[in-house]
């Protein structure tokens, strides 16, 4: 289930100019990761979406669902000016809040009853080796199974 909507949140992604105007290409597609760390050869400003940091049930007698925390994180190098890393993370949060009809277009398998954006929040990193200025997009999803698409009644 979890790759499902690893693709809709990708294709969200990289489908909206407002946030793709603002990053980099990797091999010709807008530097969107759903895996990390990203590839050596990728150049900030980027995005990565990996895995779900929880995924609860919400099971009734009728439905199979499921209740997501997703976070989006937002990179840029750092300059000495955040505002490119804040206006990702706004456009990003921008694009999720409440459009769960949007996120359903790209979405296989299940329907989107809920989707709420909070942040950005700072993800800045300041290692040995590298400082890139960071944000954080959590997205609180909740999913319910489309009943054709199951063993039906579950167990």
């Amino acid at each position: 289930m979890t790759y499902q909507l690893t693709k809709a949140i990708y294709q969200m992604l990289i489908n909206d100019p407002s946030v793709t105007d603002l990053l980099t290409t990797y091999h010709s597609v807008p530097a969107v990761f759903t895996f990390a760390p990203q590839p050596e050869s990728a150049q900030k400003p980027l995005i990565i979406t990996e895995g779900s940091v929880s995924d609860t049930n919400r099971d009734t007698k009728t439905t199979i669902g499921h209740s997501i925390l997703r976070d989006i994180r937002c990179y840029t190098d750092e300059t000495g000016d955040q505002s490119l890393v804040e206006e990702i993370g706004f456009n990003v949060k921008e694009l999720f809040h409440r459009h769960e009809e949007k996120l359903n277009e790209y979405l296989t398998g299940f329907i989107a009853s809920k989707c709420w954006a909070e942040g950005p929040r700072s993800a800045n990193v300041h290692s040995t080796d590298e400082y890139v200025y960071g944000r954080i997009v959590s997205l609180s999803i909740w999913l319910t199974r489309i009943q054709g698409d199951m063993t039906w009644p579950p167990l």
